[in-house]
């Protein structure tokens, strides 16, 4: 993958999540405000009320969960079938269950058996079979994929792990890169401790780079993730790499909503067309109070946020010296009469 593609991949990830986000909001709140069925319809909130905000946040979460749901089912549907597929082994086939299957399909597709229509097909199981029964080629081709057993250089293992080694820091490149296209987008404005470019995204990176390394390098020639999913290591490697911008996408819009949720939502601001009990209005003293909850408790991006921060807690405190200072005279007043 190029750079200008990683680009372009970041550019139409952030894209695609905007347009769906912002549709897929009003199009979710709208039908649980409108179905028929009275057990699931919600009761409209006010306009412009903390519990608007918090159908809006829970209805974005939704959003969020279901297109997360969607790009990860995308990639694991995209993903290329294997020659152990192909030939119909699993992974962990030992080299005589191979030889043996081999000779079985030579039965039924030989050109000597069923004439010059099945060349093709004979030919391409015979290639796979090659490629997974010479031990060499077959290590190389779990771990690092077609193109890699295609170089006319690369001959032992230890060739084929220092080549793919190298591959993989190149990859990392360019997820570093992507980090910082997404830092300079608009992944950052929305949370500072989730997304690209941030402390968690770098994390996140270097686990997924820990375990290429150690899939890449080590002894065993089946691993206990083939033996589960049933997906040999290259495959693994592409489907992780292909999910990491839609993962830090899901964690960073799910840790935001949370927050904001956490910090202004309460109960009272969900109710069912079925139940009895009106949605909790708040008072303006009320929404004034959660908003500075909410402000104190967001962590400062800027130093304007960071300022600001500090001025609603010095107005707080003299607030409350303030009413310290009231409730003295009032008992002092009340003792002498």
């Amino acid at each position: 993958m190029t750079f200008a593609q990683v680009a372009l991949s970041q550019i139409v990830l952030w894209g695609v999540w905007s347009t769906a986000e912002s549709v897929g909001v009003r199009i979710l709140l709208e039908i649980l405000y409108s179905n028929v069925i009275t057990l699931i319809r919600l009761k409209r909130p006010p306009p412009h009320s903390p519990a608007a905000d918090s159908h809006r946040i829970v209805a974005r979460m939704v959003i969020a969960i279901a297109y997360f749901l969607y790009a990860i089912s995308r990639i694991v549907l995209a993903t290329e079938t294997s020659a152990y597929q192909k030939f119909g082994v699993i992974p962990c086939a030992s080299e005589k269950e191979i030889k043996r299957h081999f000779r079985d399909l030579a039965k039924l597709y030989h050109p000597d058996k069923v004439g010059m229509a099945g060349e093709a097909k004979f030919m391409q199981l015979h290639d796979a079979y090659e490629m997974i029964s010479e031990p060499t080629l077959r290590l190389a081709y779990d771990r690092f994929g077609p193109q890699a057993i295609s170089s006319a250089h690369l001959s032992t293992v230890n060739e084929f792990i220092r080549n793919g080694v190298y591959e993989i820091l190149y990859s990392q490149l360019h997820l570093l890169f992507a980090q910082a296209l997404g830092w300079l987008l608009h992944a950052r404005s929305y949370n500072y401790s989730f997304g690209m470019g941030t402390m968690w995204g770098l994390l996140l990176q270097g686990t997924l780079c820990w375990l290429q390394l150690r899939m890449a390098t080590s002894k065993g020639a089946c691993p206990y993730i083939t033996r589960v999913t049933g997906l040999i290591p290259f495959q693994i490697v592409i489907i992780m790499i292909r999910a990491f911008f839609p993962c830090m996408l899901f964690l960073q819009q799910i840790h935001m909503c949370l927050e904001r949720l956490l910090a202004t939502g309460k109960w009272g601001h969900f109710r069912f067309a079925s139940s009895e009990e009106s949605i909790l209005v708040e008072s303006p003293a009320e929404m004034r109070k959660s908003e500075i909850t909410r402000i104190l408790r967001k962590e400062a991006e800027t130093l304007p946020e960071a300022n600001a921060q500090i001025d609603l807690m010095a107005i707080s405190a003299l607030q409350l010296h303030a009413q310290a200072y009231g409730n003295v005279l009032q008992n002092k007043e009340n003792s002498n009469p």
